[in-house]
C-alpha cells in the first residue's frame, strides 16, 4: 500500500511538473540566444539561399501549431539530392527526402511527458507561402502509459485482471508561413 501512495504521489508531482512547462519555441530564448538564432539565420540566407532560384520549400519559415501560436523558426535548404531542415534557436538540422513536387519527408521529434518520441515527418508544401507538417509515431507505447497502466495495476482488486498498455498512433500537425524571402516568384524572377 504504501508502494502505491509513493508511486501515485510520484505521478501527481510529475504531472504537475509538465503541465506547468514551457511547451517549447522561440518564445522562451535568452537574449545571447535570440542573437545565436538571428547570425544563423542570416548565415543560412548569405551562405545557402542567396544567388539563386529557389524551390517552394526553401527559405527561412516560422511555425505555429494548431491553435495559431508561435512555436519557433526554421530554415530549409537544399544540399545536393537532400534537404535540410535547421531549427534556428538551438542549430539541430534534419535531413528530408523530396518525394513529390510538394511533398517531402523525414525524421521528427516530439516532445511528450518523461520522454522525446520519434517519428515521420511529412511536410507538404501548400503554395509559395505555407508548409503543412505532421510528425507521426504509429502504434507506440509511451513510457507514460506504461508507467500510469502499472500504478492502475497496482490498486486494482487482486480478482480483477490486469489492465494492459495499449500502442496508440500519436500525431502533431503544425503549419509553416514564409518569412524569407517574402515574395518567392520575385525572388526567383531574379535567376
Amino acid at each position: 500500500m504504501l508502494a502505491t501512495i509513493r508511486l501515485s504521489f510520484l505521478l501527481f508531482i510529475s504531472v504537475l511538473l509538465f503541465s506547468c512547462a514551457t511547451i517549447g519555441g522561440d518564445e522562451a530564448l535568452t537574449p545571447a540566444q535570440v542573437l545565436e538564432m538571428q547570425e544563423r539565420e542570416e548565415t543560412i540566407i548569405k551562405e545557402q539561399l542567396s544567388g539563386r532560384k529557389l524551390e517552394s520549400i526553401e527559405g527561412i519559415w516560422i511555425q505555429k501549431n494548431k491553435s495559431g501560436s508561435f512555436r519557433q523558426s526554421e530554415a530549409f535548404y537544399k544540399r545536393g539530392d537532400i534537404y535540410i531542415r535547421v531549427i534556428l534557436s538551438d542549430g539541430d538540422a534534419t535531413k528530408l527526402m523530396k518525394i513529390s513536387e510538394n511533398e517531402f519527408n523525414g525524421t521528427c521529434y516530439m516532445t511528450y511527458p518523461i520522454e522525446v518520441i520519434e517519428g515521420d515527418l511529412e511536410i507538404i508544401s501548400i503554395d509559395d507561402n505555407s508548409l503543412a507538417a505532421s510528425c507521426t509515431r504509429k502504434n507506440y507505447i509511451t513510457k507514460w502509459e506504461k508507467i500510469s497502466t502499472q500504478s492502475s495495476n497496482v490498486t486494482r482488486c487482486w480478482w480483477c485482471r490486469k489492465k494492459k498498455a495499449l500502442p496508440e498512433d500519436i500525431r502533431r500537425t503544425v503549419t509553416f508561413t514564409r518569412v524569407w524571402p517574402e515574395n518567392l516568384k520575385e525572388h526567383n524572377s531574379q535567376y
